[in-house]
């Protein structure tokens, strides 16, 4: 039903109003669906880390994707 994709870019737009410049998203690396879905909308991988989570009786990767948005259009060190 392309659900995730309108969540995923909705949050992505989100952040971008706000200013965010990185998004980080910790998907099961064995959920293809996820990974596909978050390389699609220009995520991309740095990383695994190895047997982090269990569930249903198995211990699951974590796999770390990263977008880097063009905002903030003028960064400052101001908080």
């Amino acid at each position: 039903m392309g659900l995730g994709r309108i969540l995923l870019q909705e949050i992505i737009k989100k952040a971008e109003e706000q200013n965010f410049h990185v998004l980080i998203g910790v998907i099961d690396a064995a959920n293809e669906v996820s990974i596909k879905l978050h390389e699609n909308e220009g995520f991309q991988l740095n990383g695994i880390i190895k047997e982090v989570g269990f569930k249903f009786g198995k211990w699951l990767d974590a796999a770390f994707y990263q977008l880097i948005l063009k905002t903030p259009e003028n960064p400052t060190d101001d908080i």
